[in-house]
């Protein structure tokens, strides 16, 4: 692979960011700041095709700096290409992708589908994936979470099984603070924090929209009675940050009237009505990808003469905790 024109032949040719790598770095002198730069400029400036490849099809790093664009493998080497040319210490990690299976362990060239890089900057051991400008460090696409990779040591050829998982628990909260009024309508406002991959797939569907309308039109289609206004987001640019939503709503259809009695169930739209999993038998583990974590805070306001019914609620969180 590494002598493979197309793998490591791609590297070797004459270096074109050179003369880009002063561009890019200006006066950074350390080696996190100046993977930084380089890792922001790939990911920015090169847009993936939506393949993943092992092999570039591209015959150099130029032809991808003036196509802008390139496939996993075209994009990833190219990255490389830059890191090398600041004289920082990185790797090849070729890896096989969830949609590709998990790979067996031994060496089989034919289970690898496309490849990442690992930067080392002091002590610290950086996985780069440029396809996405919403990866960060550490940060690779969903689809290059399968467990582990293989490090490649251009120097002596040798290879290394790495980890390439994601333990980091990505955290999705949202804050509810309504007000019910007399005709069963909840209203005020909505607040969602994401970070890490909660994040970066909201990133990815907000950006994926024609525009704003379109998005949010998607994010009402399986929320009944949901009407938004005043929605303003932050952070979308910045994808080391928690992705923060606030807006304001108006919830109908979601309360049941009996008599002199209203039924809320306190989670809404977010609650799990079936058990996802269906299968009698299970003889694979269930695998995330990723730590998840979860959490809802719910402020309501009740009518001047409204009163909680403390039975029934209980009941209700019993069954939410079943």
């Amino acid at each position: 692979m590494m002598n493979h024109e197309n793998f490591g032949g791609y590297i070797q040719k004459k270096n074109p960011g050179k003369e880009l790598i002063k561009e890019i770095i200006k006066g950074e002198t350390t080696p996190e700041g100046k993977m930084n730069l380089i890792f922001n400029y790939v990911k920015n400036n090169i847009k993936w095709d939506n393949k993943y490849r092992l092999y570039t099809e591209a015959n150099s790093p130029k032809s991808v700096l003036e196509k802008k664009s390139g496939s996993s493998s075209e994009i990833n080497l190219l990255l490389l290409n830059l890191l090398d040319a600041a004289g920082l210490e990185s790797y090849h990690v070729i890896i096989n992708t969830r949609g590709n299976g998990t790979h067996p362990g031994y060496p089989l060239a034919s289970k690898f589908n496309s490849v990442i890089v690992m930067t080392i900057t002091g002590d610290k051991k950086n996985l780069l994936d440029a396809i996405n400008k919403n990866n960060t460090p550490g940060l690779l696409s969903y689809s290059n979470l399968n467990h582990r990779g293989l490090k490649i040591n251009r120097g002596d050829n040798a290879g290394e099984w790495i980890s390439t998982e994601n333990n980091k628990t990505s955290k999705n909260s949202i804050f509810y603070g309504l007000k019910l009024d007399i005709e069963n309508k909840l209203k005020r406002t909505l607040s969602i924090s994401r970070n890490n991959y909660e994040g970066l797939d909201a990133r990815n569907a907000y950006q994926a929209a024609t525009n704003q309308e379109e998005f949010l039109k998607n994010y009402k289609s399986n929320k009944p009675g949901l009407e938004i206004s005043n929605y303003k987001i932050e952070n979308l640019d910045n994808p080391d940050e928690a992705l923060i939503e606030n807006m304001d709503v108006t919830i109908e259809d979601n309360i049941e009237a009996a008599g002199n009695l209203s039924y809320l169930m306190p989670l809404l739209y977010e609650r799990t009505k079936e058990n996802p999993f269906t299968l009698e038998e299970r003889n694979y583990p269930v695998d995330f990808a990723y730590p998840k974590e979860e959490n809802y805070h719910i402020s309501i306001e009740l009518p001047i003469g409204y009163k909680p019914d403390q039975l029934r609620i209980m009941q209700v969180l019993d069954r939410l905790i079943i």
